[in-house]
């Protein structure tokens, strides 16, 4: 399995098919679901991609915006021996170099297979990353709420912004 990053639009095309399905597929069944409304838009609305490919396939990715450093944006991984493992190999890497935010599935995930709770940013820290309104939410003072597509969702930051450019 290789670990590709792309950055320019033409790298983007070559496995935009690949991306698009298995986004599509991965967010089907998460509230809210997924925030691009067409293959054109993950490209615009994208400033780089992480991908783990094994002989042209795409076997797990994540999708990233230069918001106080690397923002993660969108995940997903292909059914299969090996996936699972790639996927945790990408986030493990965007959380030591960039930051996410995450909610339901996603975030038991990196929790339990990752680590993330050596990389919590607590709630207070939310509406200036984000630049977006968040309310408090019950459960600690890590988590918070806000709404994604018009859907109240209760979300966690992780992993090391840039908080130099969050002002």
């Amino acid at each position: 399995m290789e670990f590709i990053q792309i950055i320019d639009d033409q790298s983007k095309k070559t496995y935009l098919p690949q991306v698009w399905s298995l986004l599509e597929t991965s967010y089907s069944q998460v509230p809210g679901g997924l925030h691009f409304t067409s293959p054109e838009h993950v490209i615009a609305d994208t400033d780089e991609w992480h991908l783990i490919v094994e002989n042209g396939q795409v076997q797990a990715l994540t999708l990233h915006k230069y918001k106080c450093g690397l923002k993660l944006v969108a995940l997903a991984k292909a059914k299969g021996m090996g996936t699972r493992a790639a996927l945790k190999q990408l986030i493990d890497y965007a959380l030591r170099h960039g930051w996410m935010e995450l909610s339901d599935r996603a975030e038991t995930f990196v929790m339990r297979e990752c680590n993330g709770h050596q990389f919590m940013i607590h709630a207070s820290l939310a509406g200036q990353l984000l630049k977006k309104i968040v309310l408090p939410a019950s459960e600690d003072t890590f988590h918070y709420r806000r709404e994604i597509m018009h859907c109240l969702k209760t979300k966690l930051l992780l992993g090391t912004p840039n908080f130099a450019y969050a002002s």
